[in-house]
């Protein structure tokens, strides 16, 4: 199985409670690429142009609640580092990815925050039905401007804060793509198949789902520190 062409992969991310647990880490990525035809030296090159602090910048402004006025997120995430590596076919790094790093910019909401295993959802598609490479998804700690929304008789947060995030992240999603676009290798954001001869196509939706996800991951990485009670 392989890609059918090279890409660019962004992740970005930070602290979770850095004052509790310096270990807890989030971060998300989305993919890059161009039209079939471009060379892996291509990406290498173009890698070499592109500024990763703008795209820190651009990831700050997101987590930080600049994009959109009434989406924030807790002081307890951070946004620290954004990572831009150019991906080979059979999905390994090719040559050294760009990092930069920051002193983590917190969120700039209300303190209250759901758990670091919970995250919220930001889904992409290719506005097809059929076939691969269709549907992405991205991972980003729950905004706590979400938990001021949500009431008892309906624990979501509002369709209001969901469009918030939505649009918000579509913003951004403009932003880096603007950055990491060169005038010698244009390229998009896009969902990536490896399966069979590989499948590559452009993202054109972006929504946010009002269901607050589990991130199986994190959940299985956190201490239950159990303190077991004798029977009977």
């Amino acid at each position: 199985m392989a890609y059918d062409r090279p890409s660019f992969y962004l992740t970005f991310g930070g602290p979770l409670y850095p004052s509790a647990s310096q270990h807890e880490q989030w971060q998300t990525g989305v993919r890059f690429t161009s039209q079939t035809g471009h060379l892996l030296d291509e990406y290498l090159g173009a890698l070499q142009a592109i500024s990763i602090a703008d795209i820190l910048e651009d990831c700050t402004q997101l987590i930080h609640g600049d994009l959109l006025a009434g989406l924030t997120w807790s002081p307890v995430v951070g946004i620290e580092w954004a990572k831009l590596v150019v991906l080979d076919v059979d999905g390994t790094y090719a040559g050294a990815p760009k990092l930069q790093e920051q002193t983590a910019a917190l969120g700039s909401g209300g303190v209250t925050m759901l758990p670091p295993q919970c995250a919220a959802v930001v889904s992409t598609w290719s506005g097809n039905t059929f076939g691969r490479a269709n549907r992405g998804r991205c991972y980003l700690p729950a905004p706590s401007s979400w938990l001021a929304s949500a009431l008892v008789t309906d624990p979501r947060p509002s369709v209001t804060q969901t469009n918030y995030l939505r649009d918000a992240f579509r913003t951004w999603l403009g932003q880096v793509a603007g950055e990491i676009s060169t005038v010698g290798l244009p390229t998009f954001p896009a969902i990536m198949s490896s399966l069979g001869t590989g499948t590559t196509n452009p993202i054109i939706r972006v929504s946010a789902g009002r269901v607050i996800d589990t991130m199986r991951s994190r959940r299985s990485s956190l201490d239950e520190a159990y303190v077991w009670a004798t029977y009977p």
